[in-house]
């Protein structure tokens, strides 16, 4: 019974934490997913701050050199001013986040304009179509 009982709460909590990270996007190569996660977006004025996951299908030259396989990242949009930047990346050699490679904090991050056909456009639609006109 107590191993039923374990199995009940290990359950929950395997769902829970899978259902936070929700799909959102793929490039245009179909090479590159992107998800975020929709239980820690804080907003506040014009901004909005998210974190987004990126799995490689097939990675880029640059990143199949170090071995990433996949990425998490925490970034900054602005839904006023229609830009985004990088807060915190994070790189791993899997493409499931679990194994580290390279973590920083980013210092004074450049303003990137949001495209509306690019991912980064398609997120923060989802993100900030409360916070527009409020």
């Amino acid at each position: 019974m107590i191993k039923l009982v374990l199995f009940g709460i290990y359950m929950i909590i395997a769902t829970n934490t899978m259902a936070e990270w929700v799909y959102f996007s793929v490039d245009s190569n179909n090479q590159t997913s992107y998800f975020y996660d929709n239980t820690r977006i804080k907003k506040a004025g014009d901004t909005a701050l998210v974190w987004l996951r990126v799995r490689d299908h097939e990675s880029s030259p640059i990143f199949k050199k170090f071995g990433i396989l996949s990425q998490k990242h925490h970034a900054k949009i602005n839904c006023k001013d229609n830009w985004w930047q990088w807060i915190q990346t994070n790189f791993f050699r899997d493409p499931n986040w679990r194994y580290t490679i390279h973590s920083k904090n980013v210092r004074n991050p450049n303003k990137i304009p949001i495209s509306s056909n690019t991912p980064m456009g398609k997120l923060a639609t989802i993100v900030c179509k409360e916070m527009i006109h409020m």
